[in-house]
């Protein structure tokens, strides 16, 4: 192995981008680059750096026969986070709890779509009930499982301080498909207001527009929780969350619990004691933007 492929692959190893990496060192990233790709080398006082950084000799590093063993005997000397689980594993892990917990979410705004056409009928009540009230309790059950087996999964030795397996490369990557993504759901909910709008305006008490509205609705929100629950191994990597930080991420998820058990509660008495079904639908609109405020404000706290 050449010292550029080794240097990239140690580099990965221990959870730092190019650009982490060239400010631990004094370069620029474009520099790590140019190391990487054997178009230049560093001098020695860089590469006596590079193997105390990775816990290695000039001359393993060199040659190429440093490994990551080394570099995380090192880190973990200095006390730092490493995580010893298998990647892949994590990777796929991971994306079976997202799809669980973005099914939950979706499974709840289905049962409201279908419940609504029967809803207003005494003589469907019963079953438009049962649309909404079977979902619901499936999605509980899920979100119960999903949450166990999330905190069964990580709490295991091998895999505690994950999120140092993964780099900021990576993480572009795949935050312009998750960009890409954003994009096509928000474009679709708006889609999906301008037909319910369109189609209530022909016939004023049709409900089926209604239920059109909430099923795309539920398709962009599990678009949108599929793909952003994983984006979280990129969070704070490398760093254990201190306690202000664990208490700043635990209000912004019990303010939103709260503001969403509240929103389906508000909508679910104004349809059953106003039959407003029709025009309660427009707080989700306003619980998702109080949402973005609560998440902003638990940000701003952040830095």
């Amino acid at each position: 192995m050449s010292f550029g492929s080794n240097l990239a692959d140690m580099r990965k190893q221990i959870g730092l981008s190019q650009e982490e990496l060239g400010e631990k060192l004094g370069v620029s990233r474009q520099t790590i680059y140019t190391w990487e790709s054997d178009i230049s080398s560093p001098n020695v006082e860089k590469l006596k750096n590079l193997a105390d950084l990775f816990g290695c000799t000039v001359d393993a590093l060199v040659r190429g026969e440093a490994n990551a063993e080394c570099a995380q005997e090192t880190l973990q000397t200095k006390g730092q986070p490493w995580c010893t689980g298998n990647k892949e594993e994590i990777a796929a892990f991971l994306r079976g709890f997202a799809f669980k917990i973005a099914f939950a979410t979706a499974l709840i705004l289905c049962g409201l779509a279908i419940m609504i056409p029967f809803v207003s009928d005494p003589a469907t009540e019963l079953f438009a009930l049962a649309c909404f009230f079977v979902p619901l309790i499936f999605a509980v059950v899920l979100y119960i499982y999903a949450g166990i087996s999330y905190s069964s999964f990580f709490d295991r030795e091998e895999n505690r301080s994950w999120k140092t397996l993964y780099t900021q490369e990576e993480k572009s990557v795949e935050m312009r498909r998750y960009g890409l993504i954003l994009a096509l759901a928000v474009g679709g909910i708006l889609v999906g207001v301008l037909l319910l709008i369109c189609l209530t305006a022909q016939n004023e008490t049709a409900l089926y527009p209604v239920t059109l509205f909430m099923l795309i609705l539920a398709a962009a929100v599990f678009a949108i929780v599929y793909y952003s629950i994983p984006l979280s191994k990129y969070e704070k990597n490398g760093h254990i969350l201190g306690e202000n930080d664990e208490k700043k991420n635990s209000l912004s998820e019990a303010l939103n619990a709260v503001l969403w058990m509240v929103t389906v509660t508000v909508y679910l008495l104004l349809g059953f004691l106003g039959n407003y079904w029709h025009p309660g639908w427009i707080v989700f609109v306003v619980a998702a933007f109080l949402s973005g405020i609560i998440e902003t404000l638990c940000n701003l706290k952040k830095s």
